[in-house]
């Protein structure tokens, strides 16, 4: 499984691609936690726990997006 923009592929559940690394300029980003169907509530629990640690980062603010 990958996700891809208009030039191919720009990241997987393992690794990233070179060019869509965050840097210094970076102002904006997409979270995605990939969860199972096999171990009940615990993708809602590493998600809280995630949302925890960035509603830390100064300046920061999170926005939900409904998957389609």
């Amino acid at each position: 499984m990958a996700l891809f923009d208009g030039d191919g592929p720009t990241g997987t559940p393992v690794k990233d691609a070179q060019r869509t690394k965050t840097h210094d300029g970076t102002r904006t980003t997409l979270s995605i936690v990939w969860g199972t169907n096999r171990l009940p509530g615990r993708t809602q629990q590493a998600t809280a726990w995630y949302r925890e640690l960035v509603a830390k980062i100064p300046g920061t603010t999170l926005e939900d997006v409904e998957p389609r």
